[in-house]
């Protein structure tokens, strides 16, 4: 579907992007990060999740708000009691604030010095091990 027709069917409905997947020459990717920064930066997410990608979403969007909206609208425990688990930069923030924040074997660097546990390769089923083992289940 063309652009147009697309932002045409959004317009009745008030629905817009949760996010911009902006692809291209590692040098292009990064002027657009680098204006994006310095004009936008308390605005806008800015994750690279490779050198030719940069991923844009408002600053009010996130996995991290996502959680706490679902905690607070949803359940009764708290972000000190939540488990999440993230391998990439759009996940720092979220595995920061969460009560057990579980990097998975692959993850960024970045992203296993701050987590709470690391668990096994994606690939490997990490995620579900940790569960297993933090709820005891066989």
């Amino acid at each position: 579907m063309a652009v147009d027709d697309v932002l045409a069917e959004w317009e009745p409905t008030k629905k817009g992007a949760h996010k911009i997947m902006a692809m291209g020459d590692a040098p292009k990717i990064d002027a657009i990060e680098k204006y994006l920064f310095e004009n936008y930066k308390d605005q806008l997410h800015l994750y690279r999740s490779k050198d030719t990608y940069l991923e844009i979403a408002n600053k009010e969007v996130s996995k991290l708000t996502a959680i706490k909206l679902l905690l607070k609208s949803h359940f009764s425990y708290s972000l000190d009691d939540s488990i999440a688990f993230g391998d990439n930069y759009n996940d720092y923030e979220m595995l920061k604030a969460a009560g057990l924040g579980i990097a998975v074997g692959n993850a960024r660097p970045e992203i296993l010095e701050i987590a709470k546990q690391v668990t096994s390769h994606g690939k490997e089923d990490g995620v579900a091990k940790s569960l297993q083992e933090i709820f005891n289940l066989s």
